[in-house]
């Protein structure tokens, strides 16, 4: 309901930039990207950090607001690492958004 609610009002908006670029030659729309990608970035706090990522879309936005909910037993996992001789190697072959690196990284960097 909601992504067809955003289509609808993206058409009107394009329909008014038409009309826009008729009139003076100049597109309104075309800024709209910009100011979309300025305001894609979200902040969690990740142990005691702020760490900001950039979430272009919603699947994104998702796995930032539920980091700590959709894989407890993975954090649980990583909490129990122990560092040896002041290093840890820890290959994260995942392909998402490095969440769960920037969590190691601030666990034991």
């Amino acid at each position: 309901m909601v992504r067809k609610l955003s289509y609808l009002i993206y058409k009107v908006l394009k329909i008014l930039d038409i009309f826009f670029h008729k009139i003076t030659g100049r597109s309104f729309l075309i800024w709209f990207s910009e100011f979309i990608e300025s305001d894609s970035y979200k902040k969690i706090k990740i142990l005691d950090r702020n760490i900001k990522f950039f979430v272009p879309n919603y699947i994104t936005n998702w796995l930032i607001d539920e980091f700590y909910t959709k894989e407890p037993e993975t954090l649980e996992w990583i909490d129990s690492f122990e560092k040896k001789e002041n290093k840890i190697i820890f290959w994260d072959i995942g392909a998402n958004i490095g969440e769960v690196s920037t969590y190691i990284n601030d666990k034991f960097g």
